[in-house]
Protein backbone atom coordinates (compact mmCIF):
# COMPACT_ATOMS: atom_id res chain seq x y z
CA UNK A 1 0.00 0.00 0.00
CA UNK A 2 2.66 2.11 1.01
CA UNK A 3 4.30 1.72 -2.38
CA UNK A 4 1.34 2.36 -4.31
CA UNK A 5 1.09 5.46 -2.87
CA UNK A 6 4.20 6.95 -3.28
CA UNK A 7 4.40 5.96 -6.63
CA UNK A 8 0.89 7.70 -7.43
CA UNK A 9 2.22 10.53 -5.37
CA UNK A 10 5.35 10.65 -7.39
CA UNK A 11 2.89 10.84 -10.40
CA UNK A 12 0.96 13.33 -9.00
CA UNK A 13 3.91 15.70 -8.93
CA UNK A 14 4.47 15.67 -12.13
CA UNK A 15 1.20 15.82 -13.19
CA UNK A 16 0.95 19.30 -10.68
CA UNK A 17 3.92 20.46 -12.42
CA UNK A 18 2.72 20.23 -15.89
CA UNK A 19 -1.20 20.50 -15.92
CA UNK A 20 -1.93 21.82 -12.11
CA UNK A 21 -3.17 20.53 -8.93
CA UNK A 22 -3.64 16.45 -8.64
CA UNK A 23 -4.41 14.67 -5.17
CA UNK A 24 -4.48 11.11 -4.30
CA UNK A 25 -3.85 11.03 -0.61
CA UNK A 26 -6.16 9.39 1.76
CA UNK A 27 -9.00 10.41 3.55
CA UNK A 28 -7.04 9.97 6.91
CA UNK A 29 -4.44 13.33 5.90
CA UNK A 30 -7.56 15.67 5.93
CA UNK A 31 -7.83 16.48 2.15
CA UNK A 32 -10.50 18.05 0.04
CA UNK A 33 -11.72 16.01 -2.94
CA UNK A 34 -11.94 19.45 -4.97
CA UNK A 35 -13.31 21.52 -2.09
CA UNK A 36 -15.26 18.67 -0.59
CA UNK A 37 -14.45 16.40 2.29
CA UNK A 38 -12.67 13.31 0.70
CA UNK A 39 -15.38 10.96 0.26
CA UNK A 40 -14.91 7.10 -0.97
CA UNK A 41 -16.04 7.15 -4.46
CA UNK A 42 -18.93 5.40 -3.86
CA UNK A 43 -20.90 7.25 -1.31
CA UNK A 44 -19.12 10.61 -3.32
CA UNK A 45 -21.28 8.95 -6.32
CA UNK A 46 -24.64 8.49 -4.28
CA UNK A 47 -24.54 11.53 -3.23
CA UNK A 48 -24.20 13.87 -6.40
CA UNK A 49 -26.10 11.25 -8.70
CA UNK A 50 -29.13 10.66 -6.27
CA UNK A 51 -29.02 13.41 -3.52
CA UNK A 52 -28.00 16.13 -5.71
CA UNK A 53 -28.98 15.00 -8.81
CA UNK A 54 -26.13 16.12 -10.76
CA UNK A 55 -26.53 16.57 -14.61
CA UNK A 56 -24.57 13.53 -16.90
CA UNK A 57 -22.75 14.84 -19.13
CA UNK A 58 -21.02 12.06 -20.51
CA UNK A 59 -20.91 8.16 -20.36
CA UNK A 60 -19.42 5.59 -21.99
CA UNK A 61 -18.31 1.65 -21.04
CA UNK A 62 -15.78 3.02 -18.80
CA UNK A 63 -17.05 6.07 -17.00
CA UNK A 64 -19.81 8.30 -16.04
CA UNK A 65 -19.45 12.00 -15.55
CA UNK A 66 -21.46 14.53 -14.38
CA UNK A 67 -20.94 18.33 -13.83
CA UNK A 68 -21.95 20.08 -10.75
CA UNK A 69 -22.87 23.49 -12.91
CA UNK A 70 -22.39 25.62 -9.80
CA UNK A 71 -18.48 25.24 -9.21
CA UNK A 72 -18.20 23.71 -12.88
CA UNK A 73 -16.76 20.80 -11.68
CA UNK A 74 -16.93 17.49 -13.66
CA UNK A 75 -17.30 13.89 -11.10
CA UNK A 76 -16.09 11.66 -13.40
CA UNK A 77 -16.43 7.96 -12.21
CA UNK A 78 -14.85 4.45 -13.40
CA UNK A 79 -17.58 2.09 -14.61
CA UNK A 80 -17.25 -2.03 -13.38
CA UNK A 81 -14.73 -3.83 -15.80
CA UNK A 82 -11.71 -0.81 -15.37
CA UNK A 83 -9.41 -2.32 -13.92
CA UNK A 84 -9.07 1.03 -11.52
CA UNK A 85 -12.88 0.57 -10.50
CA UNK A 86 -13.92 2.15 -8.16
CA UNK A 87 -12.56 5.38 -8.87
CA UNK A 88 -13.32 9.09 -8.89
CA UNK A 89 -11.39 11.68 -10.92
CA UNK A 90 -12.62 15.94 -10.23
CA UNK A 91 -11.57 18.41 -12.35
CA UNK A 92 -12.24 22.35 -12.04
CA UNK A 93 -11.03 24.72 -14.45
CA UNK A 94 -9.01 27.51 -12.17
CA UNK A 95 -7.35 30.84 -14.01
CA UNK A 96 -3.76 31.18 -13.19
CA UNK A 97 -3.03 34.70 -14.62
CA UNK A 98 -4.15 34.53 -18.37
CA UNK A 99 -3.97 31.00 -18.75
CA UNK A 100 -6.70 28.13 -17.65
CA UNK A 101 -5.78 25.21 -15.73
CA UNK A 102 -7.01 21.85 -14.49
CA UNK A 103 -6.94 21.31 -10.77
CA UNK A 104 -7.61 17.52 -10.66
CA UNK A 105 -8.17 15.35 -7.47
CA UNK A 106 -8.09 11.04 -7.52
CA UNK A 107 -9.76 8.79 -5.15
CA UNK A 108 -9.02 5.53 -6.78
CA UNK A 109 -9.57 2.60 -5.44
CA UNK A 110 -7.83 0.14 -7.76
CA UNK A 111 -4.52 -1.67 -8.00
CA UNK A 112 -1.28 0.47 -8.29
CA UNK A 113 -1.00 0.24 -12.18
CA UNK A 114 -4.75 0.37 -12.52
CA UNK A 115 -4.20 3.95 -10.89
CA UNK A 116 -1.10 5.22 -12.79
CA UNK A 117 -2.62 4.81 -16.07
CA UNK A 118 -5.80 6.14 -14.85
CA UNK A 119 -4.38 9.02 -13.59
CA UNK A 120 -1.88 9.01 -17.07
CA UNK A 121 -5.17 8.81 -19.00
CA UNK A 122 -6.90 12.03 -17.72
CA UNK A 123 -3.36 14.22 -17.82
CA UNK A 124 -3.48 13.58 -21.36
CA UNK A 125 -7.53 14.96 -21.57
CA UNK A 126 -6.81 17.40 -19.48
CA UNK A 127 -3.64 18.56 -21.53
CA UNK A 128 -6.29 18.98 -24.33
CA UNK A 129 -8.85 20.45 -22.60
CA UNK A 130 -6.77 23.22 -20.93
CA UNK A 131 -5.55 23.63 -24.82
CA UNK A 132 -9.08 24.40 -26.19
CA UNK A 133 -10.05 26.66 -22.47
CA UNK A 134 -7.46 28.52 -23.34
CA UNK A 135 -7.71 29.06 -27.36
CA UNK A 136 -11.17 30.53 -26.46
CA UNK A 137 -9.86 32.74 -24.01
Amino acid sequence: MRAQFCTILAVIVVAAICFGTVSTVPAEAGLKLCGRDWAKPEDLLKQLAEVEKLPVVHRDQYYVAYQDPKTTTMWTFTLPGIPAHLAVVCRQPVKDGDMMKLHMDVNCNGDERACDALVQDFRRLNSQMAKAMNKRH
